[in-house]
């Protein structure tokens, strides 16, 4: 069953691990929970889904070594009677302008008890204040929220359509998700047993099925936060306080923010074309084409560039430069080839014996996300 009650119940890859990190997707009443799990070295262990809380203890118990850290996507932390935490509007501040804003949540949104996410940690005996230590012999549960971590763990320009409308529009949000995630190295996702079945779904999916594993795949996104919690402290902060809830999320990003242009409202009668006339190609302007691919297809990449100009396509491809480049100037020069993306009508992959790299692997899913097509040099 795709996503549903019985997923949490599949198995787990061979845990070798000293400690455990676990996402939740929590539906914040009632609905699906995303339940995901991965281990001390970061490795995607399992991920399934359910709707109780017993359902949830039942999947937690079933895990082989104790918990470090559990990251949910839901409120935690609410003292507020009305109006917005500040976590709300710390994550607004920063992560506003890449759509990434948080929902805002009082006692009122609970109908003035306290928030499921609350009375699960009491009931499992976690530990709610970021400062408490990792590994000190409690579970940590924390706060955190996908939309503005993808943001600023793969530099996206904005936030990843994937939530709402028509599953066409939804799928390319999707499939840029799997590709994000599978191209973290430690996270190891198409290892897992279940990432077959979510990437299966994802890029064939039937009616209903992107929300049948939605809530497991931002589980994934929450468990890999709790593991970067506890072994890459540096790469997340705290939005807000203990006393008076928080979110968990990356530093603000500095790249710029480019939303994507809506689309074209129906129009309310088609009118038949006109005429092509022979000016019409004089005035049409060449098909951009963006190259992707590893700089060691520089040869490559430099003939594929011959090809498309001499067949009358205006080429933008990676530039060179001098080595050796800080880790500052790599990102740079990602978030540069990005707008070439922007700039292109359609991407080309130049991937000799079917080699794609993880700077790639991230370029084809910001392109797809994008609505570009996205072609390979050797399709596989």
């Amino acid at each position: 069953m795709p996503g549903g009650r019985d997923a949490g119940r599949g198995r787990l890859a061979r845990v070798t691990t000293r400690a455990l990190h676990v996402g939740l997707d929590l539906a914040w009443s009632t609905g699906v929970t995303g339940l995901a799990v991965v281990d001390d070295a970061g490795r995607l262990l399992g991920s399934g889904s359910c709707r109780t809380d017993d359902e949830i203890a039942a999947w937690l118990d079933r895990l082989d070594a104790p918990v470090a850290v559990v990251g949910v996507d839901a409120p935690l932390v609410v003292p507020n009677a009305t109006g917005q935490r500040e976590a709300e509007r710390a994550i607004g501040r920063a992560f506003g302008r890449y759509g990434a804003s948080a929902h805002t949540a009082n006692r009122g949104t609970f109908g003035g008890a306290d928030p499921r996410a609350w009375r699960l940690a009491e009931r499992f005996g976690w530990a709610t204040d970021p400062g408490t230590p990792v590994g000190g012999g409690r579970t940590l549960c924390l706060e955190v929220y996908p939309h503005p971590a993808l943001v600023a763990l793969f530099g996206l320009p904005y936030r990843l359509d994937y939530k709402k409308g028509p599953r066409e529009r939804r799928q390319p949000g999707f499939a840029a998700l799997v590709a994000h995630l599978e191209s973290v190295p430690g996270l190891r996702a198409a290892e897992s047993p279940r990432w077959a079945h979510l990437r299966g779904v994802v890029a064939d999916p039937g009616p209903g099925d992107l929300d049948r594993v939605e809530d497991e795949l931002d589980a994934v996104v929450c468990a890999h936060l709790a593991w970067l919690w506890h072994h890459r402290p540096g790469s997340l902060e705290v939005y807000g306080s203990a006393a008076g809830g928080y979110v968990v999320a990356p530093p603000a990003p500095a790249h710029p923010a480019v939303r994507p242009p809506r689309a074209a409202p129906a129009p309310r009668s088609v009118r038949a074309p006109r005429p092509a006339t022979a000016g019409d190609d004089a005035r049409r302007r060449p098909e951009v084409v963006c190259l992707c691919g590893s700089v060691r297809f520089a040869d490559e990449m430099r003939a594929a560039n011959r090809d498309l100009t001499a067949a009358g396509a205006i080429v933008v491809a990676p530039g060179e430069a001098p080595e050796p480049l800080t880790d500052e100037q790599r990102a740079a020069l990602g978030q540069l080839h990005l707008r070439r993306i922007d700039l292109a009508d359609r991407v080309l992959v130049v991937n000799p014996g079917g080699y794609v790299g993880e700077s790639t692997t991230r370029e084809i899913a910001y392109a797809r996300a994008a609505g570009k097509p996205v072609a390979f040099t050797e399709p596989g």
